[in-house]
């Protein structure tokens, strides 16, 4: 399916790249591409950001470790399954099933690049690493006309990993196409998204021991619990969003908002089918078999369609929305529908202060009764550079689907479980001569929902009626002396009850690195190390039949730092990168974990190669 797709998307793309001349409007270096993100489409102006041919972080690669070894807990090959450490309050409602582990390597409309290219644009991405650790990347686009844009991405990574049973397989498709009218008052943005995830699972490591021991054996030989599991996951998705608006909607200065009139309309379809496999069921891997005691073949089928249809003027904007679920457990089936409205605000006060709100009610259908009010406001410069930010949300949200209900052979439950609910204030500044930017984030959590085992043959979901204080405080900072450069970020997140939700309380990372131009100033290039640590703590376990992190008491994370050493140079539009990850293996103790039972990465080397032309 994905090598049709895309075979057919390439052929149309480059049969009118052939055809399309070049004209006035054909810019053939970095300035002619731009691209926005689809949520511009309410907006009365649009933010463009421009391809990124930057130094700047490019050695951060990994999605599941760019912020740091302790912002995620992972199972320590790439492409596996992670989660976030750090709590962050979540404005969206709606049916949700709960299957998030893999979300870190997934197309979504969110993550879209809409683009402007006024030449063709054409960008190709390739890592090489260790153990057939390899990442493909490649994106192309182009306008048609100055008013039409077609492009698409594609993504194919994947590795055998360092123990057993943990080879990766992911392939992501994407189409997308922009239109703008010749009066400039409707525009439209269509997407097709295509994910296949093929992850093996072998249930952790069978001696913990090693972690700080060291293992007499190579790793690919160390004993692991499952010896024949896999988690499957394929989507698919169909976007549409187009607005009309009452006057020009061709002006971009973010900075100021037009008195304009637009009606808009969002739609898409979904289709998501997660499967778990394992042809030996044996007993000490899973306490129940409730339907074959010799295979487990579990499939989950998820269809969606969601509507939404609204009005937006001076900053302000009403809309209702549909959203139909079809869910398909083995042989159980459910369906809903969900009815609500949406409400949203961005107003400029003056050219100092602006003020945002975003409120979501459902009104009827499985999750009649929630809600999402999220409000704050801006504070500006005289240059429209933002220097201070406070919010609050308040939230109140159905249990996710599989917390409720779920049908499968080794686990099966059927619960009645309240809201969680969530308060939370945050706020942002920015001290530009001291600290780069501060941000604090109050939260208080009430029926908090999780997963608990007494170990990974079990799983419950449970409920903890009470609430949980969760204080939040993140510090950015770079420093520059001469050719030198020192990139900091520090977290520190207090949470009241580490038996239920698990982080580190200390994370952070740190970058210094020289950086020149050499060869008559044609070659920059950055070289340097990143330093990420956190702080000792206890760490979820992972249970790949349910595909979710569950809270166990069986190990103790000790507190870690992780040295990766990094050389990355750019040479006119080539970015180049050679790297070892984990240099500092074995100095301080054999290996860490960030979830129990899976030894993070061993000292890897990666090479990587970046290319972008334009035109």
């Amino acid at each position: 399916m994905i090598k049709i797709y895309f075979i057919l998307v390439l052929l149309v793309l480059l049969s009118f790249a052939n055809s399309t001349k070049a004209d006035s409007t054909s810019v053939y270096n970095a300035s002619g591409v731009r691209y926005f993100y689809s949520n511009s489409l309410l907006k009365d102006s649009t933010l463009f950001f421009s391809a990124d041919t930057q130094l700047l972080n490019y050695q951060r690669f990994n999605q599941s470790l760019k912020n740091g070894i302790g912002n995620r807990a992972n199972l320590g090959g790439y492409g596996l399954a992670s989660r976030n450490h750090l709590f962050e309050s979540d404005s969206t409602i709606g049916f949700d099933y709960g299957f998030h582990s893999f979300d870190d390597h997934l197309y979504t409309i969110e993550n879209t690049k809409f683009f402007d290219a006024r030449s063709p644009y054409t960008s190709l991405t390739f890592i090489n690493g260790r153990l057939k650790q390899q990442s493909l990347e490649a994106t192309f686009s182009e306008n048609i006309n100055p008013r039409f844009n077609v492009g698409f991405d594609f993504k194919r990574n994947g590795s055998t990993n360092y123990y057993q049973r943990q080879k990766t397989n992911h392939t992501n498709f994407r189409f997308f196409t922009t239109f703008l009218s010749k009066n400039s008052k409707y525009r439209s943005f269509a997407t097709i998204i295509v994910n296949k995830i093929d992850a093996q699972e072998n249930g952790g490591i069978v001696n913990n021991n090693i972690i700080n021991t060291g293992s007499s054996v190579s790793t690919e030989f160390e004993p692991v619990k499952l010896s024949t599991a896999t988690n499957i996951q394929r989507g698919l998705l169909f976007s549409l969003q187009h607005k009309y608006s009452f006057v020009n909607d061709l002006k971009i200065d973010s900075s100021k908002t037009k008195k304009s009139v637009s009606v808009f309309q969002n739609a898409n379809y979904s289709e998501n089918k997660y499967e778990f496999k394992d042809e030996n069921n044996i007993n000490e891997n899973y306490k129940f078999q409730f339907l074959n005691s010799s295979i487990t073949n579990d499939s989950t089928f998820i269809s969606s369609l969601n509507h939404e249809f609204g009005i937006n003027y001076l900053g302000f904007s009403f809309s209702t929305f549909q959203q139909g679920v079809f869910i398909k457990q083995d042989t159980k089936i459910n369906n809903f529908l969900n009815n609500g409205f949406r409400t949203q605000l961005n107003l400029p006060i003056s050219n100092y202060i602006k003020v945002k709100g975003d409120a979501y009610q459902i009104l009827s259908g499985y999750n009649s009764g929630d809600y999402s009010v999220e409000g704050g406001f801006e504070l500006n410069d005289s240059i429209g550079k933002k220097i201070a930010e406070f919010g609050f949300l308040s939230s109140s949200k159905s249990p996710a689907f599989i917390f409720n209900s779920f049908n499968a052979n080794s686990s099966r439950w059927e619960n009645d479980f309240k809201n969680q609910t969530n308060q939370s204030f945050f706020g942002s500044i920015n001290f530009y001569q001291l600290i780069d930017q501060v941000k604090l984030s109050i939260n208080t959590i009430n029926n908090v929902l999780y997963f608990a085992g007494a170990d990974s043959s079990v799983v419950i979901p449970k409920q903890f009626f009470k609430s949980i204080e969760i204080v939040g405080i993140e510090l950015n900072k770079q420093i520059r002396f001469g050719k030198f450069v020192s990139q900091n970020n520090i977290n520190y997140q207090k949470i009241a009850n580490t038996k239920i939700l698990r982080s580190p309380e200390f994370s952070g990372i740190h970058s210094l690195y020289y950086s020149n131009k050499v060869f008559k100033k044609a070659v920059e290039f950055q070289v340097g190390f990143d330093l990420s640590y956190f702080s000792s703590f206890r760490p979820y376990s992972y249970q790949a039949s349910v595909n979710q992190f569950i809270t166990s008491d069986n190990t103790l994370a000790e507190a870690y730092a992780q040295i990766d050493l990094f050389l990355v140079a750019k040479l006119k539009r080539t970015r180049f990168i050679v790297k070892f990850d984990h240099l500092n293996e074995g100095w301080i103790r054999p290996s860490y974990i960030t979830t129990d039972g899976y030894p993070m990465a061993p000292r890897t080397f990666v090479l990587g190669i970046d290319w972008k032309f334009f035109d």
